[in-house]
């Protein structure tokens, strides 16, 4: 899981890095994605959106806030967040605030794009744009992101309280006529004034708009809104059920002919999760309790012997929240060939595309069918050699299953290279990991990466806050949290990153990305 999890890191500290020297990244974005479909708005800090005085405090854009309401973690903006001090309830009042404060700042812009008699300049749209939507942002961002690593039902509750008004806002920010018709102003007669990264983010806004509905009138308009925020809702739903069914399912086993071949970590693991019924639970001796989170999973998969504990594990894996998903998985593709249709697409498809570098759905189309023409063929001689060693080591079925793959892959792997995965296991602890790809990054980037987490709120104890330096001068550039641990009872699964403060030179901010893993976190005693 170590190994993984620096596999994973390696690239996005790379990028993060190259933000930090302004190469180009979405970490490195200066200006607000305008008019972008997105379901829920980017995660980006201000320096300061709120300013103190000794009454009441005023968010930028002139909006008075009673003293209740200042104190609101979710609009303290001078810093990172206050992530110790953010509970669900402060979601709904503090986002009413920023949404009466949004719909303000907003409809003043409009009105001075609408009334400008010097014309459209970058300046006064994007970068107005990005003053005015920011404190939203921000905070939205920061509960989208407790919704992923810190799930309850009561964020639950309180962010499916507010999606719809956050998504019908980024809604009419996105199909805006006034910004629409001061970008395609300058677009037709102010891009020689513009380097060319400016230009670029003239022509995604305005691409942008185009495909979040800025140019449907009447009915079309509101079944395009109206979709919108069913995908939100319904998107939602997904996410938690899957959350759900991961959290929901356990197998605990007595007998140690079930758990035989499963290493001492994943053990210790394993008795470690069973003492919270059992309390006298010990790796020697059980009882253990395995999940459908990859610290428990993937190693039962790789290493128990008994077929029957690994057939359970995977029907219940491919299966979660199957049917509670089935007809939502149904719901998003008629949404989005709606979506597609209203907007003059064939198909959803050749609406995504229009984002992505591929030129069309036919060449994605080719490439794909080539790559399998190369592959399958590969594929099949692994498996028949795979399923030949198999049987020369015991295992007796006409084929394999896919619940036997895994096994055996890792049996022919220890044949072919004369190693254990558990015998590596010291050598990647997350200590050693992060001290080598640091130096890595020394290396290739001449950036020195600390540690800074003294005094940063974080969301969870094994939370860890890293400044990244530069390597001559050791002027501070950049900066991410690392959330290295599976907590199965309220994080999601797999690996991402994400923006938590994207870097600008109109806000006067410096990138803070979030990195979350799922590796096994370490077994008590």
């Amino acid at each position: 899981a170590a190994f993984s999890m620096r596999l994973f890191l390696a690239p996005t500290l790379a990028a993060l890095a190259g933000s930090a020297h302004g190469l180009a990244h979405p970490l490195a974005t200066t200006h607000s994605k305008i008019g972008q479909s997105s379901l829920k708005l980017s995660t980006r800090l201000a320096r300061r959106a709120v300013s103190a005085s000794s009454h009441s405090k005023r968010l930028r854009g002139g909006m008075q806030m009673s003293t209740s309401t200042a104190e609101n973690p979710l609009l303290l903006q001078d810093d990172l967040p206050l992530f110790a001090e953010i509970s669900a309830e402060h979601v709904k009042p503090g986002m009413e605030e920023l949404l009466k404060q949004l719909e303000t700042n907003f409809g003043k812009l409009e009105e001075s794009l609408s009334s400008s008699e010097d014309g459209a300049t970058y300046a006064s749209v994007i970068e107005e744009m990005e003053k005015v939507e920011n404190p939203l942002e921000y905070a939205w961002g920061v509960v989208g992101h407790l919704m992923g690593v810190k799930n309850s039902d009561e964020l639950r509750e309180a962010h499916s309280a507010m999606q719809p008004q956050v998504v019908q806002v980024s809604t009419k920010l996105s199909q805006s006529p006034a910004v629409y018709k001061a970008l395609q102003t300058i677009a037709d007669s102010g891009m020689d004034d513009l380097d060319e990264a400016q230009q670029r983010i003239i022509a995604s806004a305005l691409k942008s708009m185009k495909l979040a509905g800025v140019g449907l009138q009447g009915e079309a308009k509101e079944k395009f809104n109206a979709n919108r925020l069913k995908l939100a809702e319904i998107s939602t739903k997904f996410s938690n059920n899957v959350l759900d069914a991961t959290k929901a399912f356990s197998l605990t086993l007595t007998d140690e002919a079930d758990v035989a071949g499963l290493p001492p970590s994943a053990l210790a693991l394993a008795a470690q999760r069973a003492s919270e019924e059992h309390p006298d639970a010990t790796p020697e001796k059980g009882p253990w309790k395995l999940g459908l989170d990859m610290p428990s999973y993937l190693p039962a998969m790789k290493f128990v012997k008994s077929r029957d504990v690994r057939e359970k594990l995977y029907r219940a894996f491919v299966t979660r929240a199957g049917e509670q998903n089935e007809p939502l998985i149904r719901s998003i593709l008629s949404l989005k060939q709606e979506q597609a249709a209203l907007l003059g697409f064939k198909t959803y498809a050749e609406l995504s595309i229009e984002r992505k570098m591929a030129e069309s759905v036919e060449a994605v189309d080719e490439l794909t069918s080539m790559l399998r023409e190369k592959a399958f063929p590969a594929a099949q001689k692994d498996l028949q050699e795979l399923e030949a060693f198999a049987k020369a080591n015991g295992f007796e079925g006409d084929s394999l299953s896919l619940w036997d793959v895994t096994f055996w892959s890792e049996r022919q792997s220890e044949a072919k290279f004369g190693f254990e995965e558990e015998e590596l296991r010291p050598y990647f602890a997350l200590p050693n990991v992060l001290n080598g790809l640091f130096g890595l990054c020394k290396r290739l980037f001449n950036v020195d990466i600390v540690e800074a987490s003294d005094g940063v709120p974080t969301w969870h104890p094994d939370v860890q806050f890293f400044k990244v330096l530069d390597g001559d001068t050791k002027e501070h550039m950049a900066s991410f949290y690392l959330d290295p641990y599976a907590r199965p009872e309220n994080k999601r699964g797999g690996a991402w990153m994400d923006v938590c403060v994207g870097k600008s030179s109109v806000l006067n901010r410096k990138p803070v990305a979030y990195l979350t893993c799922n590796g096994s976190p370490p077994v008590r005693g």
